[in-house]
């Protein structure tokens, strides 16, 4: 369990570090259009509404796992997820959700870096 917990502690520090960058990157780049750097203005497409729109949506991820607490290691997304497990485990279905997880994992980085490139 301490091993478990240790990983979890790691993961929900790296998913808020991510998170918290893509919100810096997204402030920078409006500071950057919104001060009068031309070489940001060629690359949008509506001028600095298209970058408001996206606001919420980036400023939701990171106040999302502050509420969850994951900076402190929160203990419930731990037992939600060993809980999760379990029953999947008494089902039988561990492999299989294994194998699909896998592939949820590399579609879904597969699709985040075509959308980046």
């Amino acid at each position: 369990a301490s091993c478990w917990r240790c990983l979890s502690l790691r993961y929900q520090w790296m998913c808020l570090m991510v998170a918290s960058a893509a919100v810096i990157l997204s402030l920078t780049r409006m500071g950057k259009l919104w001060f009068g750097d031309g070489t940001w203005e060629g690359t949008m497409l509506r001028g600095e509404s298209c970058l408001l729109a996206d606001l919420p949506v980036i400023l939701g991820g990171p106040i999302g796992l502050l509420a969850l607490g994951t900076h402190t290691g929160s203990r419930m997304l731990c037992k939600c997820h060993s809980l999760m497990l379990q029953g999947i485990e008494e089902a039988g279905f561990l492999d299989i959700w294994k194998r699909q997880s896998c592939f949820d994992v590399c579609v879904a980085v597969g699709l985040w870096a075509a959308a980046v490139t």
